[in-house]
């Protein structure tokens, strides 16, 4: 079944960033890929852009480069998480290790409790933040490969 996102370019603030016309508005982008949340996976999605701008612009370029440009970022934010998972592990099981040196009781499982902490910081990361823009990387995707059908008003 086929899915349309209907986008109006009304203004040219509708379409370019507030700071530079040279790219596509981050709400643009930010409507076009939470418009398509709702869609089935098997859905096919086609953009269907109405430009009532009076100056030719190509809406596709821009919208295109601009869902590639959230495609990065999306990218360059798994980076992140997966250094921070390193760095969480790292401090969790090195926290884990020390608590195995220390005599006192107390001391020990209050070390023992911060280890955890940063195991299961690692773990959350995982499960919540890397779930969620595996999600939006793959939504993107599906958004790149679909048809953008520019309707000169």
């Amino acid at each position: 079944m086929e899915k349309y996102i209907d986008i109006e370019i009304r203004n040219e603030s509708d379409l370019y960033d507030k700071y530079n016309n040279l790219k596509a508005s981050p709400e643009l982008i930010s409507y076009i890929i939470e418009s398509s949340i709702t869609f089935y996976s098997a859905s096919k999605i086609t953009l269907v852009v109405n430009n009532y701008l009076k100056k030719d612009i190509e809406c596709k370029k821009l919208i295109d480069e601009g869902l590639r440009n959230e495609y990065k970022k999306s990218l360059r934010r798994h980076q992140r998480n997966n250094i921070a998972q390193v760095f969480y592990f790292v401090v969790g099981i090195f926290t884990l290790f020390l608590s195995t040196l220390v005599k006192s009781e107390i001391f020990k499982e209050l070390i023992v409790i911060g280890g955890w902490v940063f195991i299961w910081e690692l773990v959350e990361v995982e499960l919540f933040s890397e779930m969620k823009g595996l999600k939006r990387r793959r939504l993107i995707k599906k958004i790149l490969k679909s048809p953008i059908i520019e309707r000169k008003l």
